[in-house]
């Protein structure tokens, strides 16, 4: 239906009262009290133990991870018990693919939680990151006097930033490369030849004749580590900084340059927040590297995994070397719409509007919490709903969106109607994964029906009356074609 049908009868204003309490209505006591309560006694159990300790929270985009953990810290304050707070995510795509990158901006912060901001705590890193710099670029030297293709170029170099080329616990194969990432530089088309490329690399072998006695006194142990085993010496400069920020100096980094302690913290909180977005880019590192070398330094460690599968979905090791360690896990599932309901009538709606958007939203606590705070239909308030709904996507799959908005059954064919500059095989896949904009009820592929109204009438913000009535038009010819029938198999 037109967006001017289905839309809210404004007609009453809020009550004042309910409009000044409208930013509280979504209150974890009222909309997630067992998983909150059960999230606060993991984080206590977490909090008295020593090593590391893991908590997994996961649910569909928009299902209510970051706010249900965001609750639950802020209740426990742990800061106050002496932790210092890290959290890495993946809302900068320009270094995802970038192990060193992601190692040095996201896991080692300039501004490091109740530090002083004078005082950089990530001297071991930097120094890894220079010494990693110093060969990417003579990485990159070879490569360019490679005999292949500029893509295939491109696409080797990519590799080797992904990190695990150079890391001795993960075998020399594509099936470890981060696949995701490749494909949004369009590099995945080119990994045959690529994979070809670093696997030459000169620079990537052990030429080194120095004997062992003089290796560390000349760095040549270190550069050797570099190569070889990236991921193990990664975890071992990190802890090397945490341990002095956190613990004090250990006897073997005596003659290292490290940074004092910072006073009245003694524990790390790292927070990986997307986890599937960050992909294979910090994954096997994760798990195969720090989680061991976290749990044997000398302070504890809570870390918190967000995502949309459960931790052993998204990397098997989880469950076979680290359930020891598993506190707990949760899923979160919507709102039950009777909850939905509540919020909508206490933020100022009547019960039709109530009882009609509970069952448009589906329960999703962003759509619920997005029009509880703001029923005034704004320019920006769409603004913010096209950029909450699309944060994590890589620019190309936020290009898609709208236009499969306006598509009442999405297949190969209509997408290669609607988008003409793309492969819909590409899109159809990204599309049938991406849960949290699909309509699970529908017979066919297509958009929630209250998403797909809400950037509708976005894009008409957007682009104007004219142009969003030919977009419509094009969009009924594609989705009435009788031999419209590829790719459309049963959304649910």
């Amino acid at each position: 239906q037109p967006f001017s049908q289905w839309k809210i009868n404004h007609s009453c204003p809020l009550n004042p009262a309910v409009r000044q309490n409208r930013r509280h209505s979504l209150d974890i006591n009222d909309t997630r009290p067992s998983e909150f309560a059960t999230l606060l006694k993991w984080i206590d159990e977490a909090a008295a133990r020593k090593g590391v300790s893991l908590i997994g929270v996961s649910g569909y985009g928009g299902i209510g991870k970051s706010y249900l953990l965001n609750e639950a810290l802020r209740h426990q304050r742990l800061s106050d018990r002496g932790y210092c707070e890290i959290r890495i995510d993946g809302s900068d795509r320009s270094i995802l693919g970038d192990f060193m990158k992601m190692l040095e901006l996201k896991f080692s912060p300039i501004k490091f939680s109740a530090a002083s901001s004078e005082r950089d705590y990530f001297p071991r890193i930097r120094k890894l990151s220079r010494a990693h710099r110093a060969l990417e670029k003579q990485i990159e030297k070879e490569i360019s006097k490679k005999d292949a293709t500029v893509d295939a170029k491109q696409a080797a170099t990519a590799i080797f930033r992904g990190g695990t080329l150079l890391n001795k616990a993960i075998p020399k194969s594509k099936d470890y490369l981060d696949f995701d990432y490749l494909k949004t530089i369009g590099a995945d088309r080119h990994i045959d030849d690529a994979f070809q490329v670093v696997s030459s690399l000169r620079s990537l072998s052990n030429s080194s004749w120095v004997p062992g006695v003089l290796k560390d006194y000349l760095g040549v142990t270190y550069q050797e580590r570099l190569r070889r085993d990236f991921f193990g010496l990664a975890a071992d400069e990190y802890i090397s900084d945490l341990t002095a920020a956190l613990s004090g100096y250990r006897s073997n980094d005596l003659f290292r340059l490290t940074q004092a302690k910072i006073k009245g913290r003694n524990a790390l909180l790292l927070v990986l927040d997307d986890f599937e977005i960050l992909g294979k880019t910090i994954s096997e590192f994760t798990v195969a590297n720090l989680i061991p070398a976290l749990d044997q330094s000398a302070f504890p460690t809570i870390m918190i995994i967000l995502g949309r599968d459960d931790m052993q979905d998204s990397n098997i090791g989880f469950q076979h070397h680290h359930a020891q360690r598993i506190i707990g896990k949760i899923r979160l599932e919507k709102l039950p719409l009777d909850v939905a309901h509540r919020m909508f009538r206490s933020a100022g709606y009547g019960d039709e509007d109530a009882t009609r958007m509970s069952n448009e939203t589906q329960g999703y606590p962003f759509l619920v919490a997005s029009l509880c705070e703001s029923k005034e239909r704004t320019v920006t308030f769409y603004q913010r709903f096209f950029d909450r709904t699309t944060r994590w996507m890589a620019d190309r799959e936020k290009q898609w969106v709208v236009p499969l908005a306006y598509l009442d059954r999405i297949t190969e064919e209509s997408v290669a109607g609607m988008i003409p500059r793309c492969d819909p095989k590409q899109v159809m896949e990204w599309f049938k994964t991406e849960a949290s904009l699909r309509d699970p009820n529908a017979s066919w592929y297509v958009i929630s029906a209250f998403i797909k109204n809400m950037l509708l009438e976005y894009n008409l913000r957007t682009i104007g009356e004219t142009k969003h009535t030919a977009m419509l038009e094009q969009a009924r010819k594609l989705t009435n074609n009788p031999m419209d029938r590829s790719g459309g198999s049963a959304a649910s």
